[in-house]
């Protein structure tokens, strides 16, 4: 309910400004009025084509470079999984010990043989 009041608030206030403007337009002479109205329609021309073409050059940005972006990251994701497995290859190769308590050597069982 107040998103539709403050909606309505902005709506009035635009039209307060339009009538002030147009008020004070009426004050001009004919030539400053002609070119003010000239000067809007023009301004607001320029900002229509500003607007839609910042939102092709955005959107169409987005859909060119997005898949570039999400696959360098695939990449990127798939290099570090590499980095970690070939770690853990080369520690289980370059050391022939495993410091888990599975392999340990169990000291109890080995005995010396007095023969």
């Amino acid at each position: 309910m107040s998103l539709v009041k403050e909606e309505e608030e902005i709506l009035d206030n635009n039209e307060f400004l339009e009538e002030e403007s147009s008020n004070k337009e009426l004050c001009l002479p004919d030539p400053y009025r002609n070119f003010l109205s000239k000067f809007k329609r023009i301004a607001k021309t320029i900002f229509s084509l500003i607007c839609d073409a910042s939102f092709v050059f955005f959107s169409s940005s987005f859909i060119l470079f997005g898949p570039v972006a999400f696959e360098m990251e695939r990449i990127r994701t798939n290099e570090i999984s590499n980095d970690s497995n070939s770690k853990k290859y080369l520690q289980e190769k370059l050391i022939p010990w495993n410091t888990s308590s599975d392999n340990s050597i169990d000291s109890s069982k080995m005995t010396r043989n007095s023969s």
